[in-house]
Formats: structure tokens, C-alpha cells, sequence
């Protein structure tokens, strides 16, 4: 029990580490990331 609650817990520091990473290289292109986001169709917006 004590196992899964380590996964847990490492996996969601992970996202939020991953989250992170990408608001601040977000922060510094913007207009880039939101321009290749574009070329594909599934992520509209």
C-alpha cells in the first residue's frame, strides 16, 4: 500500500515539474509554441 501511495505521489511531482517546464519555455516563445501547436489538427486553440 505504502508502494502505491510512493508512485503517487512521485508521479504527480513529476507533472507538475513537466508543467512547469513548459509554462516557463512557454513564457519565453509563446507566439513559437502556440504557432506549431496550430500545424496540428488535434490541438486547436
Amino acid at each position: 500500500m505504502k508502494l502505491k501511495y510512493n508512485i503517487i505521489i512521485f508521479l504527480s511531482s513529476f507533472l507538475i515539474c513537466v508543467f512547469l517546464l513548459i509554462g516557463a519555455v512557454g513564457a519565453g516563445t509563446d507566439t513559437g509554441i502556440r504557432e506549431e501547436i496550430n500545424q496540428f489538427p488535434g490541438f486547436s486553440g
